[in-house]
C-alpha cells in the first residue's frame, strides 16, 4: 500500500483473491478518478474471513489512532450467516468505529459474479463505484442487502474524498 498517509486515504483488506479482484475493479473503474484510485491502497488477500479481522485488529486499528484520515474496508464473504456483519462491528474499538467499513456478498463472490451475468469479479467493483457516482438500485440485490447500512456511509467517504 503506497497512499499518502497522511491525507485521507482507505485501506482495503480483502478477505480472499476473489474479493480482492472486486476491489482492484472498484480502483480502476472510470467512475474513480486517478487522484482517487491514488488513495486507495489494497492490502494482500488476508486467506480468510477470520484473518482479514485478525489482520484489522492486529495490525490496522494501531493505524487508524495513528492517521487521523485512515479508513479502513474489510471485504469478506458473509457465508450466508447474517450474523457476521454484527459480530465484526461489534468488536471494532468506539474510537474508530466511524472510520471502518465492512462489505462483502451475503454468500460469496463467485454466487454474485453468476446472480448479476458478469463475467469478471472486477465488474462488480466496477459496479460498486458506479453506484458511488450515480447511486441506483445496485444494493438492493439479495445477495447485497447485507450491506446497506454500511453504503451510505462508504458513499460519503468515497464521493467527499475520492470523487476529486
Amino acid at each position: 500500500m503506497s497512499v499518502n498517509l497522511y491525507r485521507p486515504h482507505l485501506a482495503v483488506i480483502p478477505e480472499d483473491d476473489a474479493n480482492r479482484q472486486m476491489a482492484i475493479g472498484f480502483i480502476t473503474s472510470d467512475s474513480i478518478p486517478p487522484m482517487g484510485a491514488a488513495r486507495i491502497g489494497i492490502e494482500r488477500s488476508a486467506g480468510g474471513w477470520q484473518k482479514a479481522t485478525e489482520h484489522f485488529h492486529n495490525v490496522q486499528v494501531d493505524l487508524l489512532r495513528k492517521y487521523k484520515d485512515r479508513r479502513v474496508l474489510i471485504l469478506i464473504d458473509f457465508d450466508n450467516e447474517p450474523d457476521r456483519l454484527a459480530r465484526i462491528l461489534e468488536a471494532v474499538p468506539d474510537d474508530i468505529a466511524d472510520r471502518v467499513f465492512v462489505l462483502g456478498a451475503a454468500s460469496e463472490p463467485e454466487r454474485l459474479k453468476a446472480a448479476l451475468q458478469l463475467k469478471r469479479l472486477e465488474q462488480i467493483g466496477e459496479a460498486v463505484a458506479r453506484d458511488c457516482s450515480q447511486p441506483g438500485d445496485f444494493w438492493d440485490h439479495d445477495l447485497l442487502r447485507v450491506n446497506l447500512p454500511q453504503v451510505e456511509r462508504l458513499r460519503t467517504f468515497v464521493q467527499q474524498e475520492l470523487f476529486i
